[in-house]
């Protein structure tokens, strides 16, 4: 493990917003992390009951569905945004209408098993960047919706918000 990769971000390094997802990430090697990450989550989405995937635990909430292309698309964001930093362009970034984004899903003639290989290839796609990173490329601050964020941190933030839907999915959904 490599010390700099470990070290978490502190409070000043994202906004309190981000603070729960961040603390859903356990310690040690942050890519280690992504990658078991990849692993176990690939492992309970295959697990999904098909009669599940359009179950809504409560009116108004997202189907199964809904809230795992919620999170994959979170996901190309966040990593959009860390590659945006990383480069060291200072321009601000904007915020993502999650509202939007799931209110544009087709959920129709969409297939589970494809949206498991995107994940997949995504996140490894992911941590191929990632391990390019070293801590001053972590260390570099960018400006997301007003508010302050290190490339280490969002990294921390693509970890803990996939932790905190699959979270969700197993307590609420399955």
């Amino acid at each position: 493990m490599t010390d700099w990769r470990a070290r978490r971000p502190d409070d000043s390094e994202y906004a309190s917003f981000y603070a729960g997802y961040v603390s859903k990430v356990p310690d040690g090697d942050i890519l280690d992390i992504l990658t078991d990450q990849r692993a176990s989550t690939v492992e309970t989405l295959n697990a999904i009951p098909a009669d599940k995937l359009v179950y809504r635990y409560a009116p108004g909430k997202w189907t199964v569905l809904e809230m795992l292309r919620h999170a994959l698309d979170t996901e190309w964001v966040f990593t959009y945004r860390a590659l945006w930093i990383a480069r060291g362009d200072q321009a601000e970034l904007p915020d993502m209408d999650q509202a939007a984004f799931v209110a544009s899903i087709k959920i129709e003639g969409q297939s589970l098993a494809a949206w498991i290989e995107e994940f997949r290839y995504l996140r490894m796609a992911n941590l191929t960047l990632f391990r390019t990173f070293d801590d001053d490329v972590l260390s570099r601050t960018g400006h997301l919706s007003g508010n302050r964020i290190t490339v280490r941190a969002l990294l921390y933030v693509t970890a803990g918000h996939l932790a905190h839907h699959l979270e969700i999915l197993r307590d609420r959904y399955l």
